[in-house]
C-alpha cells in the first residue's frame, strides 16, 4: 500500500533567497500526485524535502507514520530510507557500473546483499522496464538516453517502494519516448500500490499520470485539483502556465 505524504506549514530558504513559504498540502495513499510550476518556482526542493534529502526550515513532513522536521534527517537509517524510491532528473547512473549494478547499488553497497541474489533481483527489474537481460553488462555510456532512463526507474522499483519520487522523468527526451516513459512509470507505481510523486513541465504528461494536478507559484501552492478541474480551471496563472502566454502582466 501506497504511503501518505503531508506538507504541513514548510518553509524553506537557501541564504535570503526564499524557496518554499509555509507550504502545506496533503497527498493520499496510492495517489498519483503532479507538481507543476516554472523554472526555479522550487519543484525539485519540495521532492527533495520529501525525500528527506534536505531539512525544512520550519514545518513538518508526515510520510506515513514517519514524520520529518529540521531537527530529524537520519532517513538513511530508518524505514522512510527503505520505501521510497527516487526518479532523478539527470539519471545519476553511476559510469563505474553496469547496468545491474547501478539498480542494485543499494542492496549491495548499502546493504551488503549476495551479489548472485542482488543481480537476480536487478536483472528482473530490467525486464520489466522492458529492456532484455543481455544489457545487463552494458555501462551506461553504452545505451540511448531513453534507456538510461528506463534504468534509473528499475533502481527505483527495485525493492518494491510504498513511494515514488520522480524528477522531470522525461527530460532531454523526444515526445514519443517521453510518452513512453510516461506511461512505463504509472503503470509500474500502480503495479506495486506505490504513492506516486511526479515533477513535469509537460501538460500533455501531467494529465496523463495525475490523478491530481498541483501548480507551484511563488513560493506555495496557488492551485490543486484532478485533470478534469485542471480543464476547467479560469485560475489566471494555471492558464498563463498552459498557454505560455506572457500577455498582459507576466505572472510566472
Amino acid at each position: 500500500m501506497g504511503l501518505s505524504v503531508e506538507l504541513i506549514n514548510i518553509s524553506k530558504s537557501f541564504d535570503k533567497y526564499n524557496v518554499l513559504t509555509d507550504v502545506s498540502i496533503k497527498i493520499k495513499p496510492g495517489e498519483s500526485f503532479v507538481i507543476l510550476g516554472a523554472s526555479g518556482a522550487g519543484k525539485s526542493v519540495t521532492l527533495k524535502l520529501i525525500a528527506g534529502l534536505l531539512a525544512p526550515d520550519n514545518g513538518q513532513i508526515k510520510i506515513g507514520d514517519i514524520s520529518i522536521n529540521k531537527n530529524s534527517r537520519e532517513n538513511k537509517d530508518n524505514l522512510l530510507w527503505k520505501r521510497i524510491g527516487y526518479v532523478f532528473q539527470d539519471n545519476s547512473l553511476f559510469d563505474w557500473l553496469n547496468l545491474w549494478e547501478n539498480i542494485g547499488f543499494r542492496d549491495l553497497f548499502y546493504y551488503h546483499k549476495k551479489k548472485e541474489q542482488v543481480k537476480e533481483k536487478a536483472i528482473e527489474k530490467l525486464l520489466s522496464v522492458g529492456i532484455l537481460s543481455n544489457y545487463a553488462e552494458l555501462y551506461p555510456s553504452q545505451i540511448s538516453g531513453g534507456m538510461q532512463k528506463r534504468v534509473g526507474i528499475a533502481r527505483a522499483i527495485m525493492n518494491n517502494p510504498q513511494l515514488m519520487l520522480m524528477d522531470e522523468p522525461t527530460s532531454g527526451l523526444d515526445p514519443i519516448i517521453s510518452n513512453t516513459i510516461n506511461r512505463l512509470t504509472l503503470d509500474l507505481s500502480k503495479k506495486i500500490s506505490a504513492t506516486a510523486i511526479t515533477i513535469t513541465h509537460d501538460i500533455n504528461a501531467a494529465k496523463m499520470v495525475g490523478d491530481r494536478i498541483a501548480l507551484l507559484y511563488k513560493e506555495n501552492f496557488i492551485w490543486c485539483g484532478t485533470k478534469e478541474e485542471f480543464n476547467n480551471s479560469d485560475n489566471p496563472a494555471l492558464i498563463q502556465f498552459i498557454n505560455g502566454s506572457e500577455e498582459g502582466p507576466l505572472i510566472i
